[in-house]
């Protein structure tokens, strides 16, 4: 009945600790980062066409992926979009909605993982919710509607079922009739919910089409005993089923998932020797490792893509990677295994029976031997995952690149879970023990705090005012809107991404605004960024007047 109570007491207070969470991460999103970024309404161009129409800005009827400006958009993420946007509306609100729905699961993720890895230290599950929800690296991508997000959502509840699939086994389902189609289904659902996450985690974002067959090969290097192939199998199958469209695709459309990729690595140079390609690898490789200028001090510099305050994490979940790296790395040298080959082997079992013994040799591997080698191989399975996370951010020209590396920072955390438990169990001592748990709490919410602070100030809403390029500009159509012109326009080139904010911004206000260069008409309205004014040849009856930080104008004519 007590232990009942305090589950239900953990429950509940983790549940309150992910809706704070959530709350945070939600407040004031429209206002901080200001403005939408061109990526962000070519995803909410197609998710409105797509709730609306069931066609994506092209006129495709519910496409695998998404044509856009230089590249294909992943699907999952924009089919999120579109429920939202039927259930709720189009607006910007409802679009970056869509991250916040993302970190939500991966919260609850993060909860549900952390609690089935660590069942005998609860304040594990408390640690992992604390960092998902303060780090910098997770806060920032949470706010802005990139695919980015929807990846580590569906990552840390892949890992939920493939260690559930790898590492427990049930002792009752062991011999089940397997003439019971629902016996068959019960044994074997968490491998086939396995693969297709792990499908799911392949249409995320774009580094995870290598991420995930690499995912697939660490299972079979760290999960190499027979015992675990009919699990191999059956993952694969599900894996398989569900990447269907993705084979699909790729055959139909030769290369166009690529294309992005040979824009931006250096692989096909020309101009640079194999050598040289040898070393920018291993510079881009240990660059994601790097602690002044990426982790701690410095981070991403794209605004868009951090703050530039402080790194990607805080201190102390750093220091706690460490220790969970070097306690795994430990672990595989240890001597301690002595106790599981005993185990295995011993038995002798000396029955009397009619005055006879009977002498019976049997190898029996009990349910805790197999759990405690599973997990050996887990965490080895989770080491080789951390060292080949930066690798498809290392064949791209760009370093530090936090949104190529958001999976390598999910991995640090997950690391971290086990430096902060290494940690705590060495003091037996409870007194001790809370002051320890009380410091790493405090300390990380003494440096969210000066964070929060620096993300929340009107310095932080400037900065994005330029780099995100979308303030004001659905004030400025809906001025626009209001001065009943024959013509609306916004005057850049009409080949210039912008379009997608426009034609987005027109589902929105159901507006007809045009992009073009043209000199401004009687009885049209003009829209345009503030460095690229056009010549005025006509008086204005009327200007656009919007805040004074703002980077859009506008007249009337």
């Amino acid at each position: 009945m007590f232990k009942f109570l305090h589950s239900y007491k953990n429950f509940i207070f983790a549940s309150l600790c992910i809706i704070f969470f959530i709350f945070l991460h939600s407040y004031h999103i429209t206002q901080i980062p200001a403005g939408l970024y061109l990526d962000e309404t070519s995803i909410g161009l197609n998710a409105a066409t797509i709730s609306s129409a069931g066609t994506d800005e092209y006129g495709q009827k519910f496409p695998i992926y998404f044509k856009a400006f230089g590249e294909w958009k992943n699907p999952l993420y924009i089919y999120t979009s579109a429920i939202i946007f039927k259930i709720f509306g189009i607006s910007e609100f409802h679009l970056r909605l869509t991250s916040i729905f993302f970190f939500a699961i991966f919260l609850c993720g993060i909860y549900a993982f952390s609690r089935k890895i660590f069942k005998k230290n609860i304040s594990v599950s408390h640690y992992s919710l604390l960092i998902a929800g303060t780090l910098p690296w997770f806060f920032t991508l949470s706010r802005i509607s990139f695919e980015v997000i929807s990846q580590i959502a569906i990552a840390i509840w892949l890992f939920y079922f493939l260690y559930i699939s790898y590492c427990e086994k049930v002792n009752n389902l062991n011999n089940l009739n397997y003439s019971n189609y629902s016996n068959i289904l019960k044994k074997n659902i968490y491998p086939l919910v396995s693969g297709l996450f792990l499908a799911l985690f392949l249409y995320s974002y774009s580094t995870s089409r290598v991420l995930a067959f690499g995912i697939i090969l660490a299972l079979f290097l760290s999960f190499y005993q027979k015992k675990y192939w009919k699990t191999h199998f059956i993952l694969m199958i599900s894996f398989f089923i569900f990447i269907l469209p993705y084979i699909y695709f790729s055959y139909i459309h030769s290369g166009a998932l690529t294309s992005r990729f040979e824009l931006l690595t250096y692989l096909y140079d020309e101009k640079i020797s194999v050598l040289e390609k040898i070393s920018i690898f291993f510079r881009n490789y240990f660059s994601a490792f790097d602690i002044s200028n990426f982790l701690l001090f410095q981070g991403d510099l794209n605004i868009r893509h951090s703050s530039g305050y402080m790194g990607q994490l805080f201190f102390i979940p750093f220091v706690l990677f460490l220790v969970g790296f070097s306690g795994t790395i430990q672990k595989f040298f240890s001597h301690n295994n002595q106790s599981l080959t005993d185990e295995k082997n011993k038995i002798i079992k000396n029955k009397i029976i009619n005055n006879k013994i009977i002498k019976e040799k049997k190898i029996q591997e009990t349910q805790e031997t197999q759990e405690t080698q599973s997990k050996k191989y887990w965490r080895i399975f989770l080491f080789l995952i951390l060292l080949g996370s930066p690798l498809p951010a290392a064949l791209t020209s760009d370093i530090h690149h936090s949104l190529r590396l958001l999976f390598f920072g999910l991995m640090i955390c997950i690391f971290s879970f086990y430096g902060y438990n290494i940690v705590i169990e060495k003091y037996t001592n409870k007194p001790i023990k809370r002051y320890v748990i009380a410091g790493i709490f405090f300390g990380i919410f003494f440096q969210s705090v000066f964070y929060f602070q620096n993300y929340f100030s009107e310095e932080m809403k400037n900065k994005t005012i330029f780099s995100f390029g979308g303030y004001e500009l659905q004030e400025a159509i809906e001025w626009a809107n209001s001065q009943n012109a024959t013509a609306i326009t916004f005057y850049e080139h009409a080949q210039n991404p912008l379009y997608a904010s426009i034609k987005f911004y027109n589902h929105i206000l159901g507006t007809d605004v045009e992009i073009n260069n043209f000199p401004a008409q009687k009885n049209s309205c003009h829209l345009w960024y503030k460095w690229n004014a056009p010549q005025k040849k006509l008086p204005p009856v009327s200007i656009f007047r919007g805040d004074k930080n703002g980077i859009i104008s506008g007249a009337c004519y």
